[in-house]
């Protein structure tokens, strides 16, 4: 089962565990990876709506204010769509920027649950940047890279078209139009199961370099 994945809804149990507490803790690990590292940000927003509660518990751990400071007007999804400029299209149409949550040049970390093709980061990155006026934007990515297509049917792109199977962290955040990019590792998602109670052999890390891991 893909815990992290946003075709689940945060008030969901699966086989008796609390999706909710899963991406709370997935957001701790998250956020002691951010803590390692530079934390050169004013403000964290949510990419909405997948990012959001991650992004809250990261501004939580880290003592800093959240935003909402993006809002999706446009409730369709776009990371699917075959035709790549209805792909942009959609996405630059649904992400608009609450700019009186930003203005003046803020540093602003933005996070979100997944990163496969990365096209929504790229745009979210724009719409801040040149319609909100920020000065950086830092992405937190609250899973690992996503290397794989589902092999249980969860829809995804194919392979070619993944971000981390084509650029390595440096050029990802060129691509991307960013400031800095941070991910979860295996063993973060890993540990994050033990601590819930799942354990690792009860979720399938197979689309993130992993093993399969479930026996469907």
């Amino acid at each position: 089962m893909p815990w992290s994945s946003y075709t689940i809804k945060a008030d969901s149990e699966v086989d008796g565990y609390s999706v909710y507490e899963f991406r709370r803790v997935l957001a701790s690990k998250l956020a002691r990876r951010l803590m390692d590292g530079m934390n050169n940000f004013d403000v964290v927003i949510g990419m909405p709506e997948t990012g959001v509660i991650y992004g809250l518990k990261v501004a939580e751990a880290l003592r800093k204010p959240f935003e909402y400071a993006l809002m999706n007007i446009e409730r369709r999804r776009s990371a699917l769509r075959k035709d790549l400029i209805d792909k942009l299209s959609s996405i630059h149409l649904k992400l608009s920027p609450v700019t009186s949550a930003v203005r003046g040049g803020r540093r602003v970390l933005l996070i979100d649950d997944s990163l496969l093709t990365g096209l929504s980061i790229k745009e979210a990155s724009q719409v801040l940047r040149h319609r909100a006026g920020v000065s950086e934007v830092h992405v937190a990515i609250a899973s690992p890279r996503m290397v794989r297509s589902c092999p249980y049917g969860i829809d995804m792109p194919p392979n070619n078209q993944l971000l981390t199977n084509t650029f390595n962290d440096e050029d990802a955040q060129k691509v991307l139009e960013v400031d800095s990019l941070t991910w979860l590792s295996l063993e973060d998602l890993y540990e994050a199961a033990d601590e819930v109670g799942i354990g690792r052999g009860g979720i399938c890390t197979y689309c993130m370099g992993g093993e399969r891991g479930l026996d469907l």
